[in-house]
């Protein structure tokens, strides 16, 4: 009876996999099935044959290579202090596999693989807002969880049951899950099932990593750098676009993007909203058949209770409160930042300090959003506008109005639509009504953000917070004084 029942779980998971594989491929599956019947045809399998396999092997190669590696090589002998964690880290994880580090702009961290010199070697990528930002022992325990899948990658000694299956699987489900970023995309329907089916294979694959890192480096360290890395991640993603678009308009960009970021990150204003956020991201991701990642509680209720290691002990950091002392931490900053600015070696950009730039000059101008509200409800001006979506909120058509502004919202997974468009209606309204309240004579509450602003009476109000409050619920009452407060004639 277990026998059946794995032969049909494993038959399932091919299945899927193909499956999968066909929708984020489709024309190279078709060429790939149809060559043997093409040799048999032709007679190609005498002297043809072999050039014919080596070809397609070639194009399958290509259709599945990610291309030059992303980020920076970090040395050893240029920053050591790394160099060492990484080390010791690989050696409670019984890593025996050539590593090397590479940092990247984004606060992420993903292992792959490359050939260097016809070896094969394991690649480890960090974003430099997490080897700034995180003390050592959670710097530790995200190199850890990473290094957790070079047993996915390439396992050393006893390869589990099903290994091979599951990482073709999985291989497959990141392929459909990237295609659906294209524009040619395969159908959302079908490739929302086909992830969902195979989630929990991700997500058990997360989990294990997770277990893995709590085994080496301490139960405590995994935790807190998993509730440590969502809210820089929703700082990055909320501060970095804005500054860039905004700095673009003068052919310069954010030399100081770490330093600034940091700095926002230390305004409790700021740090509310990014854990709102981070909280938002997580439910989304909760809802996402194409998310890998488990939410936040169901990953950290899952860890095994480990202690950390002994001071001094292998994968045990120097000093594990604070973050690893880069040596050119400057020079790295500077490469990220005019990465992320996407412009080539002779490209001349310049610099601009955000620490040292009023803030009215990093506040992106509303009139897109504006015009798009007036658009969207069709009318003349945008009090009209805004006036009409709260209408719409209270009487609940508010999804309507928020596909018309954001047609792209269609173009998402089914289950994710109604999160987002949500998101989509309080951000651009949200937008507009900042915008109007601060032409009126409100302030920031701190130079960071535009969506908690002060009222000229002294109180603090949170713009996005009463919008999502008012959407969820329907009851537009906390708003419309705000509506009011910033139409022209209160203002006079």
């Amino acid at each position: 009876m277990a026998v059946g029942i794995q032969r049909r779980r494993a038959l399932r998971q091919w299945a899927l996999a193909a499956a999968m594989a066909a929708l984020a491929r489709p024309g190279l599956l078709v060429l790939v099935l149809a060559a043997p019947a093409l040799a048999w045809a032709f007679q190609w399998w005498a002297l043809p044959g072999p050039p014919l396999i080596c070809l397609l092997l070639g194009l399958f190669g290509r259709a599945v290579d990610p291309g030059p590696l992303p980020g920076r090589a970090l040395r050893p002998d240029q920053e050591p202090e790394l160099a060492a964690l990484v080390a010791r880290v690989a050696e409670r994880m019984e890593v025996r596999a050539p590593l090397l580090v590479r940092v990247t702009p984004g606060p992420d961290a993903a292992l792959t693989t490359a050939r260097v010199s016809g070896r094969r070697v394991l690649v480890l990528l960090l974003g430099l807002p997490l080897l700034r930002g995180l003390p050592a022992a959670e710097l530790a325990a995200v190199v850890a969880h990473e290094l957790a899948h070079a047993r996915h990658i390439r396992p050393a000694g006893h390869r589990p049951p099903g290994h091979r299956r599951t990482a073709c699987l999985l291989a497959a489900r990141d392929m459909l899950a990237d295609r659906l970023q294209d524009r040619l995309r395969p159908p959302a329907r079908l490739s929302a099932r086909l992830l969902a089916a195979t989630r929990g294979e991700a997500w058990a694959a997360e989990s294990a990593a997770d277990a893995d890192a709590a085994r080496a480096v301490g139960t405590r360290a995994v935790r807190d750098a998993l509730r440590r890395t969502e809210p820089v991640e929703a700082a990055f993603a909320a501060f970095a676009e804005p500054w860039y678009e905004t700095l673009a308009e003068d052919d310069a960009y954010p030399a100081d993007l770490y330093d600034a970021l940091e700095a926002a990150m230390r305004d409790p204003h700021v740090a509310r909203r990014m854990s709102a956020a981070a909280q938002e991201a997580d439910h989304l991701a909760g809802l996402d058949p194409a998310s890998s990642h488990p939410p936040l509680d169901r990953r950290i209720a899952a860890l095994p209770d480990h202690p950390a290691p002994c001071p001094g002990a292998a994968g045990s950091p120097a000093d594990p409160h604070r973050p690893v002392a880069l040596r050119s931490a400057d020079a790295l900053q500077q490469w990220c930042a005019l990465d992320l600015a996407h412009t080539a070696p002779d490209d001349a950009l310049r610099p601009v300090r955000i620490l040292d730039t009023p803030p009215e000059r990093l506040r992106i101008p509303a009139d897109d959003a504006r015009r798009a509200l007036q658009d969207a409800t069709d009318s003349a001006c945008p009090d009209l506008a805004a006036a009409l979506a709260l209408q719409a909120v209270e009487d609940g058509t508010w999804p309507d109005l928020a596909h018309a502004l954001d047609p792209g919202l269609a173009r998402l997974l089914p289950p994710l639509r109604a999160a987002a468009a949500r998101q989509a209606l309080a951000g651009c309204l949200g937008h507009v009504l900042s915008a109007a309240l601060l032409d009126a004579g409100w302030n920031r509450a701190g130079r960071w953000t535009s969506s908690t602003l002060t009222a000229p009476d002294g109180t603090t109000v949170d713009l996005h917070a009463l919008l999502t409050h008012a959407l969820d619920t329907g009851d537009t009452t906390a708003v419309r004084p705000l509506l009011h407060a910033a139409e022209p004639e209160t203002a006079a």
